[in-house]
């Protein structure tokens, strides 16, 4: 996501991995990014089979496959992306992230990570709406989150919605978009975050205020 700038307060979303509670085999780990690397699909899956990584994935910490899977991700690899929420790899906002920012099957990954539990409308951090706002500079992807029941009034714990975050930095085109399917003037203050715009501020203005924001 681009960096908020009507207030210095917004940070940025996360996009490092979730702390390691438990460590896997390091060599297992090698073999699995080594062969995710490769697309060696079988190997990769009787890695994940493994005992070494069986007994991690099942104790009672969490097993570190965040770079495996933040890897996966980012080749395009939807087939080992399936694999690892089948052994109940946590799901992290930043492989969400990750997958909208991929040039390759991020559809399909983001519809994988959806259906193993991912909340489309969950924020993405305290301070960070939905993963909708992340994926406002492509057009196509916009339409598609919206298409998958993304909200663009959705907020996180302030009031802040991937429509606040359409308003100050999203292409005019993006902005009517999400007015058209369903955006409210009327929640996360968009006439403040309007007028932080670098381009086309009163164009904006203008639309938000006809649509009835008085903010």
């Amino acid at each position: 996501m681009i960096e908020y700038s009507a207030s210095k307060t917004y940070p940025k979303a996360s996009t490092t991995p979730p702390p390691v509670l438990s460590h896997a085999p390091i060599q297992a780990l090698q073999d699995l990014e080594r062969f995710c690397i490769q697309g060696d699909l079988g190997r990769f899956q009787s890695t994940l089979n493994s005992s070494f990584i069986g007994d991690s994935l099942h104790d009672s910490s969490i097993v570190n496959l965040s770079g495996v899977t933040i890897q996966a991700i980012k080749l395009g690899r939807t087939c080992f992306v399936k694999e690892l929420p089948r052994h109940k790899v946590p799901l992290f906002p930043v492989y969400i992230y990750e997958a909208t920012k991929t040039k390759t099957n991020a559809k399909d990954i983001l519809e994988t990570l959806f259906e193993n539990g991912w909340d489309i409308n969950y924020p993405m951090g305290a301070m960070d709406p939905p993963i909708l706002s992340n994926a406002l500079d492509d057009l196509e992807m916009t339409t598609w989150l919206l298409d998958h029941g993304a909200d663009p009034n959705r907020r996180c714990s302030i009031d802040f919605t991937p429509l606040s975050y359409a308003v100050e930095h999203a292409s005019l085109p993006t902005v009517r978009l999400l007015l058209n399917r369903g955006g409210d003037v009327t929640k996360g203050q968009v006439l403040h975050h309007a007028v932080a715009r670098d381009s086309d501020a009163v164009k904006v203005l203008k639309l938000l205020i006809a649509k009835g924001s008085t903010d």
